[in-house]
């Protein structure tokens, strides 16, 4: 019997890897390297700022909605230094910190209760890697920054003897919460049981909220409170629906998110709070040592905590505009730690309940735990391929091809999947000036042509609908080729050069307005743009050569700008006439 029961708690180990590889694989194949919805508000002037030289400190502690995403904006920083923000590396970097939250949480909770540690591993992975969350890693701007603080906080609290070194640690994680979404704010109470349970005292507790006021005034500091996200002018909003909103959001994480949902929600999490209440009454008749409680409990706050947050900001929304707006897949991360308090208490329980056989306590748990896999089972199954009105199944590669090609169609219907009007807070064309995200690899599978009427040509600044384009128009009597472009623009063609000594780029230029206006050809190396010519371009036409025998036999990208400093009669378009590569040698 005994080595049934370690064969079975291996495979209970063992299975942890499969929510783990699902999110892995989900990530694999569902994430497109392309902003999405806040992020053109939040983390695009971020990454812009970064690549312009101009990113300054104060940058990472600007409001943003409710919150203070410094964490966030540093990893869009790095990532756009390293990789011009390849938003995979950035999903990549959410898995990292989820698994590195994962292995806090197993740790704490063995410290805790070693007898129940090796069962609640699968449970922990199923609720903190569930898909139902999918925005956050692979549609969002989403950050597991401070769920990682969080843990991190959790783990030092168990697992680091009481001592003032250990309570500033503990503060020095809260602040990385607090920083990283508002919902981190209330970790400063939420610990405050826990503390309690861990046997910090009079003076050690009047430290922590001396600490917790001055960091929390830091973050209040020039904070603006009128932020409102439903349209309506002056929102009021009954106070029995915040009620709602917030036991709406702590069921979440076991529906899906739509429009008259909610009510399921509340049910959900009522039963949550039914089972959690029953547990606790049967182990405090036990006698369960107190110090167990302080992770479920400081976990249970938080979670609430995160509600309370959330209604204060978004309750108008639920009212005005979506009712499914607490069922957030976005708020499924916080919503889950009331759950994991709830698996925690639960295994205790079992455990306590199996120590005196047959008790009526281990039939009922076991009852309520099959019947929450199975329901968490069925809502990560059907949120793989969920698709509503505010979050699309998944970006696609037309909607990145419809990304790249803004500049051409700028009022393409496809646009607002991604890029709604109500968010065009940076325009694509800065991210495109600096070939940052989808922009950055937009030639992975197309093919470079020597002849450069053929060769893939990128619009990547400019005026919005005046496309580069290849025309065939009279020009001394006789219909010849051009490149037309618009005044002002940046344009990138993709263009195989001839393997000889020396290879050329020869085109004569010209406008239609007597002010004269400046063509710069630069070659593209990674994120290196390399000037190899320039010249001013007027009416009575001009020509322009430049020599790029050095990357010989190599496909580069061509960059083409197009500048006037003229206020007035500026031209409107220029034209390159002819433009060939010729060889010697």
């Amino acid at each position: 019997m005994q080595g049934r029961s370690v064969r079975l708690k291996q495979v209970f180990q063992a299975s942890a890897v499969l929510p783990i590889a699902l999110m892995a694989l989900f990530i694999a194949t569902q994430g497109i390297n392309m902003p999405y919805l806040d992020e053109y508000a939040i983390t695009a002037p971020i990454a812009v700022a970064t690549a312009e030289g101009v990113l300054q400190p104060s940058y990472f502690f600007q409001q943003e909605s409710n919150h203070r995403l410094v964490f966030t904006k540093l990893t869009t920083a790095v990532n756009t230094l390293l990789t011009g923000w390849d938003l995979r590396v950035e999903m990549w970097a959410n898995f990292a910190l989820i698994l590195a939250s994962f292995m806090l949480l197993c740790t704490a909770w063995r410290q805790v209760h070693p007898p129940t540690a090796a069962w609640l591993i699968l449970p922990f992975a199923l609720v903190l890697f569930a898909i139902r969350q999918r925005p956050n890693f692979a549609l969002y701007i989403g950050s597991y920054w401070g769920q990682f603080f969080t843990f991190a906080a959790l783990y030092i609290l168990v697992r680091m003897a009481v001592s003032l070194r250990t309570l500033l640690y503990l503060a020095l994680c809260v602040v990385g919460a607090t920083f990283s979404n508002a919902g981190g704010i209330s970790l400063w109470f939420a610990l405050l049981p826990a503390l309690w349970l861990r046997g910090y005292r009079q003076r050690s507790l009047v430290l922590w909220l001396l600490i917790a006021s001055l960091i929390i005034g830091a973050f209040f500091l020039n904070y603006n409170f009128n932020v409102r996200f439903s349209g309506v002018e002056n929102p009021v909003v009954p106070l029995h629906l915040y009620l709602l909103y917030i036991l709406a959001f702590l069921g979440s994480p076991l529906v899906v998110e739509a429009n008259g949902i909610y009510p399921t929600s509340i049910l959900c999490f009522s039963a949550g709070v039914v089972i959690l209440i029953f547990n606790l009454r049967f182990l405090l008749r036990k006698k369960a040592p107190l110090s167990i409680f302080a992770l479920p409990i400081a976990l249970l706050l938080m979670a609430l905590g995160n509600a309370v947050i959330a209604a204060a900001g978004r309750a108008d929304i639920m009212y005005y505009v979506y009712d499914g707006q607490p069922l957030s897949a976005r708020y499924v991360t916080a919503a889950n730690w009331f759950w994991l308090a709830v698996l925690m208490v639960s295994a205790v329980a079992i455990w306590q309940a199996q120590q005196a056989r047959r008790h009526p306590t281990l039939k009922y748990n076991r009852a309520a735990l099959v019947g929450f896999a199975s329901i968490s089972l069925i809502v990560n199954v059907t949120s793989w391929n969920i698709s509503n009105d505010y979050y699309p199944l998944t970006l696609t590669e037309r909607d990145r091809e419809c990304m790249l090609n803004y500049m051409s169609a700028p009022d393409a219907p496809c646009l607002n999947r991604f890029y709604p009007p109500e968010w065009r807070m940076t325009d694509i064309r800065y991210i495109a000036k600096h070939r940052l995200t989808a922009f950055r690899d937009w030639y992975a599978g197309r093919e470079p042509a020597s002849d450069l009427t053929r060769a893939p040509l990128q619009y990547l600044n400019g005026t919005p609908g005046a496309a580069p384009a290849f025309v065939r128009e009279m020009r001394d009597g006789a219909a010849q080729t051009a490149l037309r472009l618009s005044v002002p623009s940046v344009v990138e063609q993709y263009v195989q050069l001839p393997d000889a000594s020396r290879v050329f780029f020869e085109a004569d230029i010209m406008t239609d307005a007597a002010q004269p206006a400046k063509l710069s050809l630069s070659v593209r190396i990674g994120r290196t743009i390399i000037p190899v010519a320039s010249s001013a371009i007027s009416a009575a036409g001009a020509q322009i050569v430049a020599e790029l025998s050095q990357w010989g036999g190599q496909a580069v990208l061509l960059v083409y700008e197009v500048t006037s400093d003229a206020s007035e009669a500026t031209a409107q378009r220029v034209w390159l006439w002819q433009p060939r590569l010729s060889v010697t040698g």
